[in-house]
């Protein structure tokens, strides 16, 4: 990888398989092992202040009878459940019953704001989450910021750690929620 050049570089690793689906939960559930986690190679976000990695995913969802609402959230972790600092959420989406792997697009942007002394900073994400929306006899899709009012940098972070931007998914209903990704791209941005 170039500094200073302006172009998009995908990450390995390469999906050539769907990634394994996800059993939804009341807490947030990692849509992407960490294995399968394109990495971010160590202290690229704290090199300069702007450098940012674009996410996007493509899945399917399944929704139970009571399937509640579902939120996004974006982490900077381990990459496991609910692990890390949220950098970014959708507010609550309210799901539709019965639903039988309706699509879903995913598409964050996350970039280094603020670069402090011994590699701490912060970092700003913002992006869309879109699904199909199966509610009328037109499938029409619903797109939902990320996120869905100002957004705001996140608190200090070790940005020289060897961590992972894990997109995550929870639910508030009571029925078994399933959802599949398809596709996996992460590009670190100028």
């Amino acid at each position: 990888m170039a500094e200073g050049l302006f172009y998009n570089d995908s990450l390995p690793p390469f999906l050539d398989a769907d990634v394994g689906q996800v059993t939804l939960a009341a807490t947030d559930k990692a849509l992407i092992p960490a294995s399968a986690i394109p990495a971010i190679p160590q202290g690229f976000f704290n090199k300069f202040r702007g450098k940012g990695c674009r996410v996007r995913l493509f899945g399917r969802m399944s929704c139970g009878a009571t399937p509640g609402n579902g939120t996004f959230s974006m982490y900077w972790g381990t990459g496991a459940d609910a692990n890390g600092t949220i950098i970014c959420a959708s507010a609550a989406i309210v799901l539709t019953a019965s639903l039988s792997a309706s699509p879903w697009m995913l598409d964050v942007t996350v970039r280094s704001r603020i670069l402090g002394g011994s590699g701490v900073g912060t970092l700003f994400g913002t992006g869309i989450f879109t699904l199909l929306n199966s509610v009328t006899t037109t499938a029409a899709a619903s797109v939902f910021m990320v996120p869905s009012t100002a957004p705001a940098q996140s608190g200090t972070l070790d940005l020289t750690a060897a961590l992972l931007l894990s997109p995550q998914f929870k639910r508030s209903g009571s029925t078994s929620e399933l959802m599949t990704v398809h596709e996996v791209d992460y590009k670190v941005i100028n």
